[in-house]
């Protein structure tokens, strides 16, 4: 939207109506420019929690083996 197109739509219905209407806009990008951030940062939290969560899984397995070894250094 250039200046002169705004100039010829404040004279036509009103500099209110006008301001509104870019002010809408402005909003509705923002907001999808948010929206759009965030559903990528919510897809990365998701990947990293998945890879800790792998991590969790083996540490666990590996504790439990340790757990097994020294039950049976303790049973010999």
């Amino acid at each position: 939207m250039d200046f002169t197109t705004i100039i010829q739509a404040v004279s036509a219905v009103g500099f209110p109506i006008v301001f509104c209407i870019i002010v809408y806009k402005t909003m509705v990008d923002s907001i999808k420019l948010f929206n759009d951030k965030l559903t990528e940062l919510m897809q990365q939290h998701a990947q990293e929690s998945q890879a800790m969560q792998k991590s969790l899984d083996d540490n666990t397995a590996v504790i439990q083996r340790l757990l097994d070894r020294i039950g049976d250094v303790n049973n010999d």
